[in-house]
């Protein structure tokens, strides 16, 4: 078992893992792509109309982007794909691969473990230490390093400390001062649909708070779906507040806004907005900890 760093690919005697990445590599051998994260890059991949090789993904990330698709919140997602569940070992070709469950503060992240003639690697692209899982990501870590990796490839930049980080709990407590403090009876949202988890949250926070909350129609459904119960309306004959979602709108003074820390100033989505890398002394932490014999960072 190789892997190519620059085109991040395993390459093993009968078959190619591509993480995250496609190339056309001209091989006879099988090709197999892990999606492993959501990311910019790897929905337009899972956007096309045909899939270029077999795509895995975690359970997780599957049944969101099957629910995306239902409720209309994603146009032309490509769900002609293989599901990995987590903690067992599926055989690929030659090799095994295990999901291992993961926090990159979004929804259907995974680490990967794979395993062909003696060699193991592990594989995780983006990760959250202080996200609100940190018990996933200590699992495997601690899987990693029992299992004493040939190589470990992780996704890792220097850390800018000027940027302004906000845990999900911060972000909450951030919203929750926001509606106690409003004057205003009529507040907005603007929101993306990544983070179901979150967005329970936010609904349950509002509705404690006694706000009448409006989800547009396709987000109503997902977290219906994701509290698994009828997503129901307050009256507006008991509450005389009310958060409203829209789509994006350029900023107004007038209005109150609470957007979604992936959105930018002109309304786009980026993946890696209000994301922090783990410090060098944390890094080195996990190194040492996992002990792998060749380190790779994407």
């Amino acid at each position: 078992m190789e892997y190519n760093f620059e085109n991040k690919f395993v390459e093993t005697d009968e078959t190619i893992i591509f993480f995250d990445n496609y190339i056309n590599v001209d091989s006879p051998k099988e090709k197999f792509v892990i999606i492993s994260h959501l990311s910019a890059d790897n929905l337009a991949y899972l956007q096309q109309a045909t899939l270029p090789a077999k795509t895995f993904v975690s359970q997780n990330l599957f049944l969101l982007l099957q629910k995306l698709t239902k409720f209309e919140l994603i146009a032309n997602l490509n769900l002609d794909l293989k599901v990995l569940p987590y903690g067992f070992a599926v055989p690929v070709a030659d090799l095994k691969i295990t999901a291992l469950n993961n926090d990159d503060g979004l929804w259907g992240s995974i680490a990967l473990y794979l395993e062909h003639d003696h060699q193991k690697l592990g594989y995780v692209a983006k990760f959250d230490i202080h996200g609100i899982h940190k018990k996933r990501i200590k699992a495997w870590k601690k899987f990693f390093s029992q299992q004493k990796l040939d190589y470990l490839i992780l996704g890792y930049q220097d850390r800018d400390d000027s940027d302004n980080y906000l845990s999900k709990t911060g972000q909450l407590k951030n919203i929750e001062k926001t509606l106690e403090q409003a004057d205003s009876t009529q507040i907005y949202l603007e929101m993306t649909p990544f983070d179901p988890e979150q967005l329970v949250k936010i609904d349950d926070l509002a509705h404690r708070l006694d706000y009448q909350i409006k989800w547009l129609p396709g987000y109503a459904k997902l977290i219906s779906y994701f509290k698994q119960l009828d997503f129901k309306e307050s009256s507006s004959s008991t509450m005389d507040k009310i958060l409203i979602q829209r789509e994006f709108q350029p900023y107004t003074s007038a209005d109150l806004v609470i957007s979604s820390p992936l959105l930018t100033k002109d309304g786009k989505i980026d993946f890696t907005k209000n994301f922090a890398y783990p410090t060098e002394a944390e890094l080195k932490e996990i190194l040492k900890y996992i002990a792998a014999k060749q380190v790779y960072f994407v």
